[in-house]
């Protein structure tokens, strides 16, 4: 064997109270009184107080405060499910709105444990991962047909909604339906007239739903003539709309999306075809996410992430404790221009 080899480090171990105790010349009980804040309480000498602390600090030992708080039947851990598709991609609706979350969570004295499901896992498996485990309740983001949801609501695990105004949990959303009509308004007062909706086939059914109705109301009382329900395109998650909505309607002046990411993605596509956004078209996106380099600012309809965050976490807080809470909150969003529109 060479000489510069090495033995293998012994594994680290994590300091204890007894340790502490041992540093302060104390007992593991004054120990454990002095770090939960109950030394003034019970007159232990402020230099006995502070050599402890300096113990601690030294060895850096923290009190182990989930071993309690489980004892109490309350861990202030709020966990969040995360579907494969919600965590796998780098950056869109799913990272701003758990980046949101993460803001509101750091405002309280609360800490957020993070279940990132696979593609295989089940509904049931999933509840059990959230029911089994140490959280006071749980967070979903748009679980829309995802069974967990009713799963959550049948077996009264705290549970709220962050996104989806369809689901039978409590739930904090964004009126879709009135998104669409802010952007409905603003291309008709920009002269355009024959725009057209495109939306998403998805799972999230009831909401691209509700935002094709809002489109066509919102064209007919503008112009009766027209059967506006033939101008709503639904186009597959990866789909690039550019081809279907050039065959379909080669005339529209404008186009009305129902994401950030359909809009970036037809955007493109119309550049490429040689249609100028916005001289030719107008498109108007939907989520009013946050401009990454290289990419054209969207008129869109901005969502208020950051207040559905905070309101999410308040009732899912009042679910927890057993207060009173509105089962439903709805959210305005409001219109963003950008360059596209």
């Amino acid at each position: 064997m060479g000489s510069d080899s090495q033995r293998p480090s012994s594994p680290y171990r994590r300091p204890t109270r007894a340790d502490v105790a041992k540093e302060a010349g104390v007992a593991g009980s004054t120990v454990s009184l002095i770090l939960t804040g109950r030394g003034d309480d019970l007159s232990i000498p402020q230099s006995t107080q502070q050599r402890v602390r300096d113990a601690a600090l030294r060895l850096g030992y923290v009190p182990n405060k989930l071993i309690g708080a489980v004892r109490r039947g309350r861990t202030n851990l709020i966990g969040v499910y995360l579907r494969w598709e919600q965590w796998s991609v780098p950056f869109g609706y799913w990272v701003e709105t758990m980046m949101e979350l993460q803001r509101a969570v750091s405002d309280s004295d609360l800490q957020l444990l993070i279940h990132n499901a696979t593609k295989e896992l089940t509904s049931e498996e999933a509840y059990a991962r959230q029911a089994g485990g140490i959280v006071d309740g749980v967070l979903v983001l748009n679980s829309a047909k995802d069974a967990i949801a009713d799963r959550l609501a049948d077996s009264g695990l705290p549970a709220v909604e962050v996104g989806d105004t369809f689901s039978r949990l409590p739930f904090v959303g964004v009126d879709g339906a009135l998104g669409v009509r802010l952007a409905v308004d603003h291309v008709w007062d920009r002269g355009r007239r024959r725009p057209i909706f495109v939306g998403h086939a998805s799972q999230y059914h009831e909401d691209q739903l509700s935002r094709s109705q809002a489109f066509v109301e919102s064209m007919n009382a503008l112009d009766a003539s027209i059967e506006w329900a033939e101008r709503c395109l639904s186009i597959e998650n990866d789909d690039d709309p550019t081809p279907a909505v050039l065959a379909a309607f080669p005339e529209c002046d404008a186009v009305v999306c129902s994401s950030d990411d359909l809009a970036f993605r037809l955007y493109w596509g119309l550049q490429g075809a040689g249609r100028r956004v916005p001289d030719d078209v107008s498109i108007i996106a939907f989520d009013a996410l946050r401009p990454i380099g290289g990419r054209p600012i969207l008129t869109s309809i901005a969502t208020p992430r950051a207040e559905m965050a905070r309101l999410a976490l308040e009732k899912l807080q009042k679910v927890i404790s057993g207060e009173p809470f509105e089962h439903g909150t709805v959210l305005k969003p409001t219109l963003r221009l950008g360059e596209t529109g």
